[in-house]
């Protein structure tokens, strides 16, 4: 029944030999989602990501796929657990961003293989602009992973601390990095490209409870600092 509901997502699954091994990100899926009580947010995580998923066109699935393979099955030990499939995932988010902008030829960027340098993930055109984008995921800060590991009680604040923005700045600088430098290997002096850095933030605040409100802190901190990336 759920492989009728999300086909996309079976297909991540039915890359792994055994995907009820221990070592899969798949490990119980469906039984986890239909018969534990506790699976419905689960499901309509998934369900979000077939939607997701759908929105590619047939090379760039493939191209997804081929690069996620290896990580379906590479659970990080550090408390990070899945951190790095969900960051390649999270990838189809700036497809899908440049798709309702009204970019066209939309494509993956495969990585170039030089050493030390590192691709953005996504091109598209928008007019006559080439439209560059890079997508990172933020996660979970040190001490709240530790906190989990440890399974101690926690106080979750309605404000953000510097550590996160000192982050977010950071990771907007990388970014835009990555695209600097692949524009100027691939596209020289030209004028009429647009970078774009796409975070995607995952706070502490695991339950969201302040989700709108952190957004909101965001957009403030951003617009002091005259840095207008997308989020």
């Amino acid at each position: 029944m759920m492989r009728n509901n999300l086909p996309r997502v079976y297909e991540l699954r039915d890359l792994i030999e055994d995907p009820n091994a221990p070592i899969s990100h798949f490990q119980d899926f469906e039984k986890s989602i239909l018969d534990d009580p506790r699976g419905e947010s689960k499901k309509r995580t998934w369900l979000s990501r077939e939607k997701e998923f759908q929105r590619l066109d047939k090379d760039s699935w493939e191209f997804l796929k081929k690069k996620a393979l290896p990580y379906l099955t590479t659970k990080q030990t550090n408390g990070r657990g899945w951190e790095q499939l969900i960051s390649i995932l999270n990838e189809v988010r700036g497809y899908v961003y440049l798709s309702e902008v009204g970019c066209s030829r939309i494509q993956f960027i495969p990585e170039e293989g030089k050493e030390n340098q590192r691709t953005p993930e996504l091109q598209g055109e928008l007019d006559s602009t080439i439209v560059l984008c890079e997508v990172k995921t933020l996660f979970a800060s040190e001490n709240e992973v530790r906190r989990r590991i440890e399974k101690k009680v926690g106080t979750i604040e309605n404000q953000l601390c510097d550590g996160f923005f000192n982050k977010l700045i950071k990771t907007i600088e990388d970014g835009r990095g990555q695209i600097e430098a692949y524009k100027d290997e691939k596209y020289k002096a030209a004028n009429n490209v647009r970078p774009i850095v796409y975070i995607i933030p995952n706070f502490d605040d695991f339950l969201g409870e302040y989700k709108a409100n952190y957004y909101k802190q965001i957009d403030e901190y951003l617009v002091s600092r005259a840095v207008s990336p997308l989020i």
